[in-house]
């Protein structure tokens, strides 16, 4: 048997899998006779199970159609060690990906074919105006604070704390670095599972950093409350997700990129045309910022959020028990030394 070709086959039918049985889950409240809250709860699940697999029918379909030539071209790539190739070959392999996505569904569109060229992050911190602002990335705050690095010579902190205090209200959602995801990703991009971690925790540095910054702002008699939100979540992410909401509906964007195996920074953006699209997207982020909680080394429940600045509150907040946690998992990696974590003791009132 060969399991490769098994393991492919799987890959393909687990979203159909997965949608069914969110039918399925819609379906129940139905047949409850009473309105209750354990119907809405069982509809809530039904329907982020729908999205969920939706966006893992796209992620595994466009991996299966360039797979085969990624293996070969991958092997062609090491051994030549020109960069021209290498190019040359993501270009082909975008193409190919751009012309299986836009079957699947024309709600989306090109918007660069890499990331890099389409520097959207320097584009939302630099706007004065007020935004809802939500981003879903493993360890985007980094690509922030690279993008703003480059082209303004600006940094992550500065970005949101721009934003904030112009009345913006942002929720960024991360991998946990202490999930055994990282290893599994690290497998099926390519990469080096410390290369995950190095960049998740460049974000967790940029977030203290920013939660430091944080404490000399102050809210002005009748300002625009602002609100801020960093959680972490162990769950697999397809998709790098940005939504921006304006005042003004005709400016709202949503921007997307998959992570696709061995493309890694080389992948490619697409903004979301179709309202219907849109909304698969923006439920899926949804059902996403719903998770609340991450497990500790003892297996209990902490809260998944880092940093938090409610609307009522007059400072932010930091969750020192998931720093803890955080800070006490990267003392197994002494290799990650070039960006060093403040002790948990430094932020005691």
């Amino acid at each position: 048997m060969d399991i490769g070709a098994l393991n492919k086959k799987l890959k393909i039918l687990s979203p159909f899998i997965i949608i069914t049985a969110g039918i399925i889950f819609t379906l129940v409240p139905f047949s409850l006779a009473e309105p209750s809250i354990y119907k809405q709860i069982v509809l809530a699940i039904g329907l982020s199970t729908i999205v969920s697999g939706i966006v893992k029918l796209i992620h595994e379909f466009i991996n299966f159609g360039v797979e085969s030539e990624e293996i070969a071209e991958k092997a062609v790539s090491k051994a030549s060690k020109s960069e021209a190739l290498a190019d040359f070959i993501s270009e082909r392999t975008y193409h190919r990906m751009k012309e299986q996505l836009q079957c699947i569904t024309p709600g989306i569109s090109e918007l660069a074919a890499h990331r890099e060229d389409y520097p959207i992050y320097k584009e939302i911190w630099l706007n004065e105006d007020k935004q809802e602002i939500k981003i879903l990335g493993r360890s985007v705050i980094d690509k922030i604070h690279q993008d703003l690095s480059q082209f303004v010579k600006k940094s992550a902190v500065w970005g949101i704390k721009n934003k904030l205090v112009r009345g913006s209200k942002i929720t960024i959602i991360l991998l946990d670095p202490r999930s055994s995801l990282v290893k599994q990703i690290a497998e099926g991009e390519g990469r080096i599972a410390t290369d995950i971690l190095r960049d998740l925790k460049r974000s967790i540095k940029i977030c203290t950093e920013l939660y430091r910054e944080l404490q000399n702002v102050t809210f002005s008699p009748g300002s625009t409350r602002w609100s801020l939100k960093i959680k972490f979540i162990d769950q697999i992410q397809y998709i790098t997700y940005t939504d921006i909401s304006n005042p003004d509906p005709s400016g709202d964007k949503t921007i997307i990129g998959f992570y696709l195996n061995q493309i890694g920074f080389k992948q490619p953006s697409f903004r979301i045309v179709d309202k219907k699209m849109k909304t698969y997207f923006d439920d899926y982020f949804k059902a996403l910022e719903s998770i609340s909680k991450l497990k500790d080394a003892s297996n209990n429940e902490i809260s998944n959020w880092l940093i938090k600045w409610d609307e009522g509150s007059d400072r932010p907040q930091l969750n020192l028990s998931l720093y803890t946690e955080i800070y006490n998992f990267y003392q197994s990696f002494p290799e990650l030394t070039e960006d060093f974590l403040n002790s948990p003791e430094d932020f005691f009132p």
